[in-house]
């Protein structure tokens, strides 16, 4: 195997293309590509090739992993299920995932509660929603305690949402909407206590 070209992107002046026997072989960075100092018109050695091969496969998993990342805040546990589903190698996606930690590009506990934030007050999640929210996207079980100890609904949420199941489960005074409103409500993660206050009924039986 031998290099016969390596020319800079037109997109991007900070990656290079390598061409393998006059055919393109790859692009990476082209930091990452010069740190391996392979010689051009000369055969590679197995060492060589195998260098220039990781530093391909490094480069393509730590691309995915700045342009997902660039779209949306996403937890450590979901990046790396994404990746290990595109067929990154185990050890390196953990070298890559500490890397991204140590820029503060992941942060499980900023991203937990920016979810929190967005549930609670856009989405009318109760603490039990939220707390399944989080469990699914892999954030580890002593952190959601810590968030969600001693987390409460906002009280303008509670309104908000008390009025809105006035008008979604009219009249309210029916036990049958009563139920309905409490299976909605309860399917938003809010106690009984909560959804109870929420009826206006006291009284108002558990329907599970």
């Amino acid at each position: 195997m031998t290099i016969t070209d390596i020319q800079p992107q037109k997109s991007d002046q900070g990656r290079v293309s390598v061409f393998i026997g006059g055919k393109f072989f790859a692009g990476l960075s082209a930091e990452r590509f010069y740190a391996l100092c392979l010689p051009v018109n000369q055969p590679l050695t197995s060492v060589q090739i195998h260098q220039l091969e990781q530093a391909v496969s490094t480069d393509a998993a730590w691309e995915w992993l700045e342009k997902s990342l660039s779209k949306t805040g996403q937890s450590e546990f979901r990046l790396r299920q994404k990746m290990i589903r595109k067929g990154f190698q185990p050890d390196l996606i953990s070298a890559l995932l500490e890397k991204a930690r140590h820029l503060g590009w992941v942060n499980d506990e900023a991203y937990s509660r920016s979810l929190i934030s967005d549930g609670k007050n856009l989405k009318g999640w109760g603490t039990g929603r939220l707390r399944q929210e989080l469990k699914k996207r892999g954030i580890a079980e002593a952190l959601i305690r810590d968030l969600l100890a001693d987390e409460k609904p906002d009280p303008e949420v509670i309104n908000r949402l008390a009025e809105k199941i006035r008008k979604k489960f009219s009249p309210l005074s029916d036990q049958g909407n009563q139920i309905k409103a409490a299976r909605y409500l309860r399917y938003r993660g809010f106690s009984w206590t909560e959804i109870r206050q929420m009826t206006g009924n006291s009284e108002l039986p558990s329907p599970d």
